[in-house]
């Protein structure tokens, strides 16, 4: 994941931004592509090395892991019209301590204005589908609405969630 982070964060369609406590401490955090489609293949071709590396320590320490990422790589239902064309909130936490303060909606509304800012015009996020209903109503709060569901690999059921921006 250390990998994951590090190409996403600086690559030139990564939207992201960090909440600081008191202490000036990260308490949060949210990470995405300006433009989904395609985005996860775009950092691993521009840091192949990097990618190739954390691929063989995979492979020897948890084989199962490249099945996985093979098969969650693209999270578009095939049966959709979506074409990947919005910011997408890949990855948002709120460490704990912050947690019910309105850091997570903050962070969205950050996140919404610079993608605003870059021209997108829709945000879409995926979050689980079972057993995530306090989630799923704080994502509904903040404007997002479902889209469609879908099962990731290896039986995950997810939703897909948008807003227009």
């Amino acid at each position: 994941m250390q990998t994951y982070y590090r190409t996403a964060i600086s690559h030139p369609d990564s939207i992201c931004v960090c909440a600081l406590n008191d202490d000036g401490e990260v308490c949060g955090f949210v990470l995405g592509p300006l433009v989904s489609a395609g985005f996860n293949k775009r950092i691993i071709l521009a840091n192949k090395l990097a990618y190739c590396w954390a691929g063989i320590k995979i492979a020897f320490t948890r084989p199962k892991a490249l099945i996985r990422l093979k098969n969650n790589l693209d999270k578009i239902e095939p049966s959709t019209n979506d074409d990947g064309l919005y910011a997408e909130v890949a990855l948002i936490g709120v460490s704990p301590d912050s947690q019910g303060k309105g850091v997570g909606r903050q962070l969205f509304i950050e996140f919404e204005k610079e993608a605003k800012r870059r021209g997108a015009t829709k945000i879409c996020l995926t979050t689980d589908y079972i057993d995530n209903d306090g989630v799923v109503a704080a994502y509904n709060a903040w404007g997002l609405k479902e889209w469609y569901n879908y099962i990731s690999y290896p039986d995950r059921k997810m939703y897909k969630m948008f807003k227009g921006i």
